[in-house]
């Protein structure tokens, strides 16, 4: 996960483990690509948009996310409730 410059594990690593990164966390623009990356838990292509996850995971990364991204999440929450 990654706030600003920083970035951090939801759990503690072990030596030798695969790292990922959700790049769902930082975009909405829908594009989407081919990941080259060949591990065996890709999916084989990336999907560049918050709004792509699951529910439950935008709330769990919602705190994480940059600004630009909790301003189009507020707004498409009020946007719904109209």
């Amino acid at each position: 996960m990654r706030k600003g410059t920083k970035v951090f594990a939801w759990r503690d690593i072990g030596r030798g483990e695969e790292i990922t990164n959700d790049y769902r966390l930082n975009a909405f623009t829908r594009e989407h690509w081919e990941c080259l990356y060949g591990s065996a838990m890709c999916k084989g292509y990336v999907v560049s948009s918050f709004f792509s996850l699951d529910e439950d995971v935008q709330r769990a990364y919602l705190p994480y996310a940059p600004a630009f991204i909790r301003r189009e999440h507020r707004a498409r929450r009020a946007a719904s409730r109209s």
